[in-house]
């Protein structure tokens, strides 16, 4: 069960019916003992009218209230909304919603309703309405286009308006390969280094992050200055927002884990020196850095061939190498994904929900997103942290606890390079039950798919495992092909230990009380 998504919305209901219930009784009981509530009294003096705006604007805000208590993505889009109004500094959108019980109240309760003041208080009544309405339509409504720019996703080298920008001559190093990712090049170095649906992974790094001793995986944490998005990027913020709200999944501010070394560049060091750096970072500087450098920004008095290709933020103009995450100037923050696998020799999948930004409507690992700021509280090392973002993501996303996980192993790390090279991880978990639906998830998560890997050997599993990855191809996201191959190709230690778990005795199920069957039953869906 996602806590997380459950107790904020919850929070932020519960002290909003506060606020509206102090406001209602408030304006009822001055009303009921200077009025006793008469229509016929309700235009008798000036405070009339404030007392009956103030109960109206309590009574929405009651409502509002009550529903975030309930329907936990409401709250969430609410809480979106007020975070994303802050984060571009737009304090319209904040306070335009107050100014029309504010304004008429005080203007009616200080001079009557043809004075200069209340005069004034209508004109600030219209005009905030006017910004609200604007504001709203301005960041739901209106195409991804705003003022000077717009943002345009290219498909290949063939494009007309970006043939002459996407060209790019790099000075490449003996040994270096040249990569193609749609539109773009870039430059992996050397054979240890290969691309899997868009991500770079290097060979050496991720057979040590399967070691938990290895230098890696014991690597200390050290925070470092927390990320701030740069000025070449801000300008390009309310852009960012537009087109990620346009394809209409639920989107809200969250801190995050920014990684700021390279892991390879610590494979060589004795453990006890390894060191990774981290920065905190959010998930809307993710959406206004690493998820734009797959577009071209133009002016919209565009020219063919004339535009920004932020893609340029991704690799280096000289070698076209992928800038080192502690070079970058983007957000990079962690992520996750992994394969659920039960002792029934069942394989998880997770299909995402209309309200997720990606892989929308396809089928994804059976608990993947990015790793929050609190994944590192007390956290002595790397493999802790890993672990611990992707275990939580699992229970989240399948209404898990801590004892459903039996054990998590790391299978590999990736710069996904079709967002901005940000570092993604993914692994294998055991599980002892199969995973179900948590309300608070209706609307991310739609099912789980099962997938049967029982299999005699090695070579058997292998089999199975890259057939579900050719079967599930035109159905699924990037994540989950990726996380396929990497278990497909694993080392013999990692199969074998997942065909002793589906060969090992489950323990006997704890029997639930008759009430907490069917409060179950009636609040988590059921894949």
């Amino acid at each position: 069960m996602s806590k997380k998504r459950v107790t904020m919305p919850l929070t932020l209901g519960i002290a909003l019916t506060c606020v509206a219930a102090i406001v209602v009784a408030g304006a009822s009981i001055f009303g009921w003992t200077r009025y006793n509530f008469e229509v016929r009294l309700m235009f008798s003096d000036r405070y009339s009218m404030a007392i009956l705006v103030s109960t109206l604007g309590g009574l929405y805000m009651l409502l509002i209230a009550v529903r975030m208590i309930f329907e936990p993505q409401y709250g969430w889009y609410v809480w979106g909304r007020f975070q994303e109004s802050v984060y571009l500094r737009r304090w319209w959108l904040v306070c335009s919603p107050f100014f029309p019980f504010i304004t008429t109240s005080f203007g009616y309760m200080k001079t009557g309703w043809i004075e200069p003041a209340n005069i004034s208080a209508w004109c600030a009544f219209i005009f905030s309405v006017f910004q609200f309405i604007k504001h709203v339509t301005g960041a739901w409504l209106r195409p991804a286009r705003r003022g000077k720019y717009f943002v345009y996703e290219p498909t290949d080298h063939n494009d007309p308006l970006i043939a002459t920008a996407s060209i790019r001559k790099f000075s490449i190093i003996g040994g270096d390969i040249l990569q193609k990712l749609g539109p773009h090049t870039f430059v992996t170095p050397g054979s240890d280094y290969f691309v899997l649906h868009g991500c770079v992974f290097h060979r050496p790094t991720n057979l040590l992050l399967q070691d938990p001793r290895s230098a890696i995986s014991c690597a200390a944490i050290r925070r470092v200055k927390d990320y701030e998005l740069p000025e070449t990027l801000k300008i390009y913020r309310i852009l960012a927002f537009i087109y990620t709200r346009s394809s209409g999944g639920l989107l809200y501010n969250e801190n995050k884990i920014g990684l700021k070394t390279d892991l390879e560049s610590i494979a060589n060091i004795p453990p006890e020196q390894a060191e990774i750096c981290i920065s905190k970072t959010t998930y809307f500087d993710f959406i206004c850095s690493n998820d734009l450098t797959r577009y071209y920004i133009l002016p919209s008095d565009t020219r063919a061939g004339i535009g920004e290709d932020l893609f340029d933020l991704v690799r280096s103009r000289t070698t076209g190498r992928v800038i080192s995450l502690a070079n970058s100037s983007l957000s990079n923050h962690m992520g996750g994904g992994t394969l659920a696998i039960a002792r029934s020799g069942q394989l998880y999948l997770s299909k995402q929900g209309k309200l997720t930004l990606a892989a929308r409507g396809l089928l994804a690992p059976t608990g993947s997103g990015s790793f929050d700021w609190r994944d590192q509280w007390f956290k002595r090392n790397l493999h802790q942290l890993i672990v611990t973002g992707i275990e939580r993501e699992l229970r989240e996303e399948c209404a898990y606890t801590k004892k459903d996980i039996e054990e998590t192993i790391i299978l590999g790390y990736g710069r996904d390079i079709r967002r901005g090279g940000k570092p993604d991880f993914f692994a294998v978990s055991f599980v002892n039950k199969p995973p179900e639906i948590d309300h608070a998830e209706i609307g991310f998560i739609d099912q789980h798919q099962v997938f049967d890997i029982e299999s005699t050997d090695e070579t058997d599993l292998r089999e199975k495992l890259n057939l579900i990855r050719d079967s599930i191809a035109g159905s699924a996201s990037k994540a989950v092909l990726i996380n396929l191959q990497l278990l497909a190709d694993a080392e013999s230690p990692i199969l074998i230990k997942i065909l002793e778990f589906i060969r090992r005795d489950a323990p006997p199920t704890p029997k639930r009380s008759l009430l907490s069957r069917v409060f179950n039953r009636a609040r988590c869906g059921k894949s």
